[in-house]
């Protein structure tokens, strides 16, 4: 492209740039909600059905075993 072509852009670019800056001038942004920080003091939630049940289940497992399961995977 040359300097002639891209003259023209760049006058359209400041042209832009000024319209911008004068529209920045009076803009006021909108008024928003601020946001809400988690309280360290809330409860948790409740463990959900499934995590309930698989926790059981490892705690069965790991009763019938009479070794640790490392033991398994090294063997």
């Amino acid at each position: 492209m040359s300097a002639k072509e891209k003259g023209g852009f760049e006058d359209m670019a400041k042209a832009d740039r000024a319209r911008y800056e004068r529209e920045m001038k009076t803009y006021i942004p909108p008024k928003g909600e601020t946001k809400k920080f988690k309280d360290p003091n809330a409860p948790k939630r409740p463990p959900l059905a499934f995590f309930l049940s698989v926790l059981n289940i490892a705690q069965k497992s790991k009763n019938i075993l009479a070794y640790p399961l490392v033991m398994l995977q090294r063997n």
